[in-house]
């Protein structure tokens, strides 16, 4: 079993969950930021901002009675997990409204889509470095989920009209590793991971215009 650690942050006990979370959302929004520019990063800094306030917002909703007693406790705790899933909602609510303004470039869902790897995915790196667990569960999640994503920066350009074909992709390689975790299919991140994906490719399906060859719409 994994367990989490903190670290000594000034005068604040961090937990390594924040940190991974943090270090995530950064790694992400800079990758982004470079490869595909302006836009698709900016739409997912929106997106990260939204899911952070909810989430942290959330604990008023799952424990309102501490948050009477002790009104600082916004600031140090948060919804759990479901203050991830209502995290989520607003980051996708945010994704929908913007791509309701008008149809979108394939290249920002690829910009999402390269976004969301990359925070899933150094999540669960980052969590499994962070904290005390079985040697076996640190290599295979370092091994597997860090193969995935070096395969994702090198080649996923290569594979930009087979979008669904990666967010699959995605999916499967977290469950994967999620079935030999000690927390199983049902962790936070795996679900969040399968959430993530299935959104991912409705806005590719609704939202994206498409591709023309030749005169041709596929």
């Amino acid at each position: 079993m994994i367990v989490t650690k903190y670290f000594l942050i000034g005068n604040m006990s961090v937990p390594s969950t924040w940190i991974a979370t943090v270090l995530a959302f950064f790694i992400a929004y800079g990758a982004v930021r470079l490869k595909y520019g302006k836009q698709p990063s900016l739409l997912l800094a929106d997106a990260i901002f939204n899911f952070v306030i909810v989430w942290k917002l959330s604990v008023i909703v799952t424990d309102w009675k501490t948050v009477i007693q002790f009104p600082l406790s916004i600031l140090y705790f948060n919804g759990g997990k479901i203050g991830v899933f209502l995290g989520l909602l607003a980051a996708s609510i945010t994704v929908v409204v913007e791509m309701k303004k008008g149809q979108l470039k394939r290249e920002t869902i690829m910009g999402l889509l390269f976004g969301s790897i990359l925070i899933q995915s150094s999540y669960q790196i980052l969590m499994a470095v962070l904290n005390d667990g079985p040697i076996f569960t640190w290599l295979l999640t370092v091994s597997i989920i860090g193969a995935f994503v070096l395969f994702i920066l090198f080649f996923m350009d290569r594979f930009k009209d087979l979008l669904n074909q990666i967010i699959f992709l995605f999916i499967s390689v977290h469950l994967f590793v999620g079935v030999l975790q000690p927390g199983g299919l049902f962790q936070t991140p795996v679900i969040a991971t399968v959430y993530t994906g299935i959104f991912l490719s409705v806005m590719l399906k609704f939202y994206v215009k498409p591709i023309k060859v030749e005169g041709v719409s596929h």
